[in-house]
């Protein structure tokens, strides 16, 4: 059985195609025009050997968490090409692409490649980490609201200062 579509059809057909695709551009370079730039320094890097953990969240809720789905964005770095300066530390910058929102940081040096920030019988870590919060030594861990920030339409430069406790 054969199904016939009149002229008028098939050109209402194809004008619907090519608006729905042009939709669909359209929507797409709004998204993208809603993005911007988090560029995240890590420093104070002492030792060229592990890897550095660079992950970026955009919820409290997810805050810490290591699990491969907590962080919207993570990052890994070996740093055994890393060059120390003449003071014995060295420094990362990476850049994420991501869409407006307000968000928070964490680097973790993972000196023994175990996949996790080492901590003692207390929670206190024993490899250097650090946050894009304000710096200022607190009791526990860091906290989301101390570390957030907001990523709008213009680009975002962070630095997070790895510490040893």
């Amino acid at each position: 059985m054969k199904t016939f579509i009149a002229k008028d059809s098939r050109k209402s057909i194809m004008q619907l195609r090519q608006f729905t695709l042009l939709a669909l551009v359209f929507f797409g370079a709004i998204s993208a025009a809603n993005a911007a730039e988090l560029t995240l320094t890590v420093s104070d890097i002492r030792q060229a050997k592990g890897n550095l953990y660079i992950r970026v969240y955009a919820a409290d809720s997810d805050w810490l968490s290591q699990k491969p789905d907590g962080p919207l964005a993570t990052e890994v770095i070996d740093l055994a090409t890393l060059k120390l300066n003449e003071k014995g530390a060295g420094e990362i910058t990476r850049r994420f692409q991501l869409p407006e929102g307000t968000y928070a940081a964490t680097a973790i040096h993972d000196r023994n490649k175990n996949g996790k920030l080492d901590t003692d019988w207390r929670g206190v870590p024993e490899e250097p980490s650090g946050t894009s919060g304000s710096g200022k030594k607190t009791m526990g861990p860091p906290e989301f609201e101390t570390s957030k920030f907001e990523l709008g339409n213009e680009n975002v430069a962070k630095v997070i200062r790895l510490r040893e406790y």
